[in-house]
């Protein structure tokens, strides 16, 4: 089983995007296959410093999985760190957050990621 790689800085393509990689004997990473690459927006989300972002859009424009991709990306980049996303009840939240973090492969949500640095 791979590990999950989230390339924050762009060294293996759009940044912010995650995958699932290996190390070969040489210790060079692989891609084998990408489980989320941002557009152009979404870029712009996870790259903001601003301590209130308003992150808005048309349905299905990928509001919810920008949501999810940035409460993993704290998790793993402030050790301790706890997220959470809130909706008004929980059938809204099962319909677009959970249902979204459910299409994950397990390895994606497991602790053992690759670092981004080559």
């Amino acid at each position: 089983m791979g590990s999950t790689l989230i390339d924050f800085a762009g060294d293996y393509g759009t940044p912010y995007s995650v995958y699932e990689a290996e190390r070969d004997g040489e210790g060079k990473i692989k891609l084998s296959k990408t489980i989320f690459q941002p557009h152009a927006a979404q870029i712009e989300f996870f790259s903001a410093t601003e301590r209130h972002v308003l992150l808005h859009g048309n349905r299905g424009c990928g509001k919810s999985a920008s949501l999810l991709w940035k409460a993993i990306q704290t998790a793993y980049l402030v050790p301790g760190s706890r997220v959470a996303i809130f909706r008004k009840t929980w059938p809204e939240l099962q319909r677009s957050v959970w249902d979204e973090l459910l299409k994950l492969p397990q390895a994606s949500l497991s602790l053992s990621m690759l670092p981004t640095t080559r």
